[in-house]
């Protein structure tokens, strides 16, 4: 025993070897060996990465005033709590995109050891952008937003407003689908805070929709069902209410309109122009704002027209830039997990993304929004549905207007020359 070599090497060189005071010094010499073994003990538990009861972790990392979770094993709760501490103590700060770059490498790396599992790969590069295939960390993410015009179709002249709570003005997507049996002609969608407008110089039937995109050039782009008719698509710049625009004015191939920071108020009412369908639905002239249907006890006399029917409901979607806001998008399609532990593999894998997310929270500015989210290993394929009839049928017939020979007085339209006509 250590201790009792040590007692006797103290004593002179005559008593050292006696055994009566070896039997003597051993009592103490066995105390205090328990004294030492108790003093190993005290140490490793309250040294952080030698400590063996979870107990005596969680106490340490109390001076961080860092908490346990039930789920988290001894190993697991030693990678959350450097993790943190790290981020915390980092030269950058930890709200700063390095900083919350680094704490998620770094926990990344060590639950998947503390777990026995690989989720997620070696965090090696960092996109701004979303790719399936690297991890991004993406500032001022899109919100995308579809929201209906109204609850239901629309009459002309209908005002509704769009507001864009984003950082910087957004391109407008449409989906307009009739609603009624009778067609609408012409529509003619107005963003009348930007002075812009679009018009579909063509006719929505029954049933039939008619989709607005946004191409990358920047142009707007139009299909009807499964036709492209984004040449049937025109803009006008300079839109005015009650002011009649020039055909100069008007814009093919036709620019997306935009969507403006805060309120917009968009107009819709089917527009004439020359050589289209619509005589017994369009307007024939420009209107102004103040122009509305005709309501009982409601609208004015002089800024009223007949009431139209509703026909077409419009969709309005865009995408718009989150102020005060980041999201974290990490590939995490294959995993990598020992034999038969399919299960629990999947519940540290889900475990990993609410804590990734949980420590982005602790660590992120105050009132800036952050989002972690582990990619899935997905293929999509879209694919779009197409009105081909609808019901009920219906069917129009015609009798014979004259007879098939040339007339002996008179003429025919486009056929009898000027010269052969003979009027009675």
């Amino acid at each position: 025993m250590a201790h009792l070599d040590d007692m006797t090497d103290r004593m002179p060189q005559l008593y050292r070897d006696g055994e009566i005071l070896r039997g003597v010094l051993m009592q103490p010499a066995v105390q205090l060996e328990i004294l030492d073994e108790l003093g190993r003990i005290i140490a490793h538990s309250h040294w952080f990465d030698a400590a063996w009861e979870r107990e005596d972790v969680v106490r340490l990392a109390r001076l961080l005033d860092i908490e346990a979770q039930p789920w988290q094993d001894v190993d697991e709760f030693r990678a959350w709590v450097h993790s943190l501490r790290n981020a915390w103590l980092r030269k950058s700060g930890s709200v700063t995109v390095s900083g919350l770059q680094s704490f998620v490498k770094e926990y990344v790396e060590r639950y998947s050891r503390a777990a026995a599992i690989s989720a997620v790969p070696p965090l090696t590069q960092w996109r701004d952008a979303p790719d399936p295939s690297a991890a991004a960390f993406i500032e001022n993410p899109g919100l995308r937003r579809i929201l209906p015009a109204g609850p239901s179709a629309l009459q002309p002249l209908a005002l509704f407003t769009v507001t864009n709570r984003g950082l910087y003005p957004v391109p407008l997507r449409f989906l307009l689908r009739n609603l009624s049996g009778a067609p609408e002609y012409v529509p003619l969608i107005a963003n009348v805070t930007t002075g812009q407008a679009l018009i579909y110089k063509g006719t929505i039937g029954q049933g039939e929709r008619l989709w607005i995109d946004i191409a990358k050039d920047g142009t707007a782009t139009a299909t009807f069902e499964d036709r492209e008719v984004s040449d049937r698509l025109v803009s006008i710049a300079d839109f005015s209410p009650g002011t009649p625009f020039e055909s100069s004015a008007i814009l093919s191939p036709a620019r997306a309109m935009i969507l403006n920071r805060g309120e917009n108020t968009l107009w819709f009412f089917p527009c004439a122009l020359f050589d289209e369908q619509g005589l017994d639905r369009y307007l024939s002239a420009l209107a102004a704002l103040n122009i509305s249907q005709g309501v009982f006890d409601s609208s004015a006399f002089d800024s009223s027209l007949f009431s139209q029917d509703a026909l077409v409901q419009i969709f309005v979607a865009y995408e718009e830039a989150q102020p005060a806001g980041f999201s974290i998008e990490l590939p995490a399609g294959l995993m990598l997990s020992e034999a038969g532990q399919l299960e629990e593999a999947l519940e540290k894998r889900e475990t990993l993304g609410s804590s990734l997310q949980e420590g982005v929270d602790k660590l992120k500015a105050a009132g800036v929004q952050g989002k972690v989210t582990l990619l899935e290993l997905q293929e999509v394929q879209f694919q779009r549905d197409y009105l081909k009839d609808s019901m009920p049928k219906r069917f129009k017939s015609a009798g014979p207007t004259g007879t098939d020979q040339e007339p002996a007085i008179g003429a025919i339209f486009e056929k009898t020359g000027l010269n052969y006509s003979i009027f009675h």
